[in-house]
């Protein structure tokens, strides 16, 4: 059985669930070039039936996320997705509450039943053959990729998305490899648009600046003024969060988000992540509590901050915390196909789901651009000896992984004990100061403490958290240190990245060393890169000291 997922809003994407396994997963924006891309996912589609060996022909069923969100009308015109592009625009309440109302009303299995047949008149003028294109509520989408893609059978997981179908929370219960939904947040929920606003109020870019208003926020402590503004406004009331008066449209000149933009930004940024906290913590206590399970799954794009994943590993009753690789948006094509194909709950071999090259494929690239590479005969080995001496090496190698910084095979990496290399990577590529590095760490203990790291054990493996360290941690990797002591941490191991595990291994046995920090392989606020002649042209265009292409590497 091939099932093809898709998702078709915000950060668009393709999956392709083979059997029972994911074998696939491609963002859209990789290949247009525009972040959180809201094209349809013509070229990711493609691209993971390629991956495959497959032809659209080959397809025997489409899973699409979303019943109504996006709503027909905007399916079918994408151009007026840029009406809402301001985050108080009253198109953007207007949509909230036409996603409400079809919830409630009832009439949101007549709009899906209309989207659905519209989408596959698309899919068959492009060469489909399906009987059927089936459409996923979002927060099941959401929840099916969280609970298929770790280890515990019996899980409560829990969503967060603003802009789901009409709901902004959900609650399922896996058990038995069933997955059951025991509630969901009806109605107008403060958490809709309030992010957006906030980041917006702050001189972010709503949703795509949301990674730097949370960096901005570890830099600064709260204002307890501002900080009860925002408890006002968002906050749990047991099993749901504060709800909001809609259709009314809100200014940018009330209290709240003048204040936001009034105060020093890194002090509201920190004010807006201490509100978060406080109110998802409640929220998702009230349901571990209420479901007695201590294996909990999060899901849904309020949990694409890696410091508030962390923050809810915290509660006392948690036992486990599993956040998946893409946990908002980029999971939807993934849960949308393993809906219909019944996976069993089981770990995530690795994040690396992209498109593969072949080795012909690398050589070609190089010749084409003029370029004698070198082949070293341990490529692990010659990687760590690198890094040893202190160079900055662009990595483009094996399968792109869904987190921002391509989970360690997009991106160029650095001693993690040098934070002068760090500004060195980030002003080569022209990526913002607060662009945040990820670590990328073997697990030695010898390296210091890192908070809940049994609860986080799976989600450590998947670059998605920030948690807390030691003195001795920040003492010895002081160059992937985020100024409020959190790491942003992914634990390599030989099975996931085997390559980058020998580099480590070599770069220990050299220096004593046992972590690399990396930023996104991108030049400017692009995604990660997607060819390898993309790799090798902007390589080209920095002093980056060395290129490592698959099995080859080129140097100044």
């Amino acid at each position: 059985m091939v099932i093809l997922g898709v998702g078709d809003g915000i950060d668009a994407g393709a999956a392709l669930v083979i059997d029972d396994a994911v074998v696939a997963v491609e963002p859209q924006e990789r290949h247009d070039r525009s972040p959180r891309s809201r094209a349809f996912p013509w070229a990711a589609i493609a691209e993971v039936l390629e991956e495959a060996g497959l032809k659209n022909r080959h397809v025997d069923e489409i899973a699409v996320a979303g019943k109504f969100s996006p709503p027909l009308f905007l399916r079918k015109n994408p151009g007026l997705r840029r009406i809402a592009q301001d985050a108080f625009s009253p198109a953007i309440d207007a949509g909230v509450f036409f996603q409400a109302l079809l919830k409630q009303s009832g009439l949101g299995a007549l709009e899906a039943d209309y989207a659905a047949e519209w989408l596959e008149q698309q899919f068959r003028a492009h060469g489909f053959d399906v009987k059927r294109v089936t459409l996923v509520d979002i927060h099941r989408a959401l929840a099916e990729a969280g609970y298929r893609s770790q280890r515990h059978d019996e899980a409560v997981v829990i969503t967060l998305h603003p802009m789901g179908d009409g709901s902004a929370c959900a609650v399922h219960m896996g058990s038995d490899g069933q997955l059951e939904r025991v509630w969901s947040q009806k109605g107008f929920a403060a958490l809709h648009v309030h992010l957006r606003r906030c980041a917006a109020s702050m001189g972010f870019e709503p949703l795509i600046g949301e990674p730097r208003m949370w960096a901005a926020a570890g830099r600064a402590t709260p204002d307890n003024a501002l900080l009860a503004l925002l408890d006002d406004e968002l906050f749990a009331e047991g099993e749901r969060l504060s709800r909001k008066n809609y259709p009314l449209p809100e200014s940018p000149n009330s209290l709240l988000y003048r204040r936001l933009g009034e105060v020093d930004r890194d002090v509201a940024a920190a004010s807006v992540l201490a509100n978060l906290v406080t109110a998802v913590r409640a929220l998702v206590r009230y349901h571990v509590q209420a479901s007695g399970c201590p294996h909990v799954v999060l899901g849904g794009a309020v949990f694409d901050n890696p410091r508030l994943c962390a923050e809810v590993a915290e509660i006392d009753d948690i036992e486990s915390l599993w956040v998946h690789p893409g946990p908002g948006y980029p999971s939807l094509p993934i849960g949308a196909a393993a809906s219909l194909a019944g996976l069993a709950p089981k770990p995530l071999p690795s994040p690396l789901l992209g498109r593969r090259y072949e080795e012909r494929q690398y050589a070609r690239s190089l010749a084409v651009a003029g370029l004698v590479p070198h082949k070293p005969e341990d490529i692990g080995k010659s990687l760590g000896k690198l890094l040893a001496e202190g160079k900055l090496v662009a990595r483009f190698q094996h399968r792109a992984g869904l987190a921002r910084h391509g989970n360690g095979t997009r991106t160029v990496l650095f001693r993690a004990d040098d934070p002068e290399l760090l500004a060195r990577a980030r002003h080569e590529l022209g990526r913002p100061e607060d662009d945040e590095p990820v670590a990328l760490w073997t697990g030695d203990p010898a390296d210091g403490v890192v908070r809940q790291r049994e609860r986080l054990a799976e989600a450590l493996c998947a670059g998605v958290v920030a948690p807390e360290v030691d003195e001795v941690f920040a003492a010895r990797y002081p160059g992937v240190m985020l100024p409020d002591r959190r790491v942003l941490l992914q634990i390599v191991d030989e099975t996931s990245d085997p390559v980058l595990f020998a580099a480590l291994m070599e770069l220990h046995a050299l220096t004593g060393l046992g972590c690399v920090g990396g930023i996104a392989f991108a030049q400017g606020a692009d995604p990660v890169l997607v060819v390898p002649g993309d790799a090798i042209r902007v390589w080209r265009r920095t002093n980056i000291d060395a290129l490592q292409l698959g099995p080859f590497q080129v140097f100044r």
